[in-house]
């Protein structure tokens, strides 16, 4: 039997019994099927037809970001190569899904690499539910402000030494504790305002050259 007809026999099992979305969002108040459900579900019907997933992590990001309420959350999107192999004859077929998810914490990675499995499952063998809703284990985040990066920092930082000016000062003025905490959006207006500030440092320095120069050839 090649792996694709575990694929079907497997498909063909849990369209008879299917995965409910018995878990509750509490924060948007929807249903969803968690991962535990999926493996529970999965891992028996695989087993009885000796099909095997293998997991592949082939690249990841991650991006730092400010929810609605102004706490820091870290966002991860994981590409992953779920390689489904015949236990029987070594055949085998690859799926390739991207999951995505947030954490105020240390889980984005967990929870994505959860996301992208759900996913795989999902469409690999069609997975049916008795009702459409959203499949997600995380809490829904506003993904409305992004912070400035490690560049955008460094370069504002520059702009500051060059025109002597107060970084606590700078960020008093733009209103964030630090410039960690600064939204990127913010970045290109604060930094035209350094660059403006360089351009009147150095004219008000040409200016003063040209009177000294002017002062001391009356002198002579």
């Amino acid at each position: 039997m090649s792996v694709f007809k575990k694929i079907a026999a497997v498909q063909a099992a849990l369209a008879k019994q299917g995965i409910s979305k018995d878990q509750t969002n509490s924060f948007d108040k929807y249903k969803f099927r968690g991962i535990d459900d999926v493996y529970n579900s999965l891992a028996p019907i695989m087993a009885e037809h000796k099909l095997v997933v293998i997991p592949n992590v082939e690249s990841y990001t991650t991006e730092t970001f400010q929810t609605s309420a102004g706490k820091p959350s870290i966002m991860v999107r994981a590409t992953v190569r779920y390689v489904l192999v015949d236990a029987e004859d070594d055949s085998s077929t690859s799926a390739l899904v991207v999951g995505e998810a947030s954490d105020r914490g240390d889980k984005a990675m967990n929870k994505a690499l959860s996301a992208a499995y759900k996913l795989m499952a999902f469409q690999v063998f069609c997975i049916p539910t008795e009702a459409e809703s959203r499949d997600s284990e995380e809490e829904s985040i506003e993904h409305t402000v992004k912070l400035m990066g490690a560049a955008e920092i460094a370069s504002l930082r520059d702009w500051l030494s060059k025109t002597n000016t107060d970084e606590a000062a700078f960020c008093e003025w733009q209103k964030v504790k630090s410039l960690e905490t600064m939204q990127l959006e913010r970045y290109a207006p604060a930094l035209a305002a350094l660059q403006r500030k360089e351009q009147r440092l150095s004219e008000e320095y040409a200016k003063q050259e040209a009177m000294t120069a002017e002062s001391l050839g009356n002198g002579q």
